[in-house]
């Protein structure tokens, strides 16, 4: 069959899924009890955080393993995972501001799962221009990705940021009464 064909219909076939995602996520799921319509913005965005999570720990894979064997596909497979990464956690951080502000009755906290996911998406954003305005060279990319590896091993990746998320610690209350 030709490709041309096959991505055609998975390109359909994933509208069509999308399509029917909405509908369930608007119309059939029942309502939250205590958080009401606005919980249904965690049906975007945990899947969202989760699929950012996942292309940056590519990136670092990619990273790693360009460095060892120097082959440019997995420089552009760790440069593409980069760029899907900071298009889900715009989406995240989005879809986090749009639910914290009915339930927390602020826009934005400084919470360290919150601030830290931010420096994520500035990061990567960052990794995006020098990548983008920089000249090609050896040397330049083996820098970029040193200055990666060593963000990901000081505890301030994306690993830290999952860890964080799944410990389930309970944070501060941010609610305020309202008068």
């Amino acid at each position: 069959m030709n490709s041309k064909v096959i991505n055609l219909s998975l390109i359909v076939l994933c509208g069509i899924l999308f399509i029917v995602a909405l509908y369930l996520v608007f119309m059939w799921v029942p309502t939250e009890a205590n958080q009401g319509i606005v919980q249904r913005v965690f049906y975007f965005h945990v899947p969202s955080a989760w699929v950012a999570f996942l292309a940056f720990f590519l990136v670092f894979l990619g990273g790693l393993v360009y460095l060892k064997k120097r082959d440019p596909r997995w420089d552009i497979m760790a440069y593409s995972a980069a760029e899907i990464g900071v298009v889900f956690t715009t989406i995240t951080l989005i879809s986090g501001v749009i639910w914290a502000k009915p339930i927390w009755f602020v826009w934005w906290t400084w919470d360290a799962r919150l601030t830290s996911t931010l420096v994520l998406w500035l990061m990567y954003v960052g990794y995006l221009l020098v990548r983008a305005y920089a000249p090609a060279s050896q040397g330049f990319f083996f820098f970029l990705w040193m200055y990666l590896l060593c963000f990901f091993l000081s505890g301030g990746g994306e690993f830290n940021i999952l860890l964080q998320s799944l410990a389930a610690v309970p944070t501060q209350d941010y609610r305020v009464p309202c008068y």
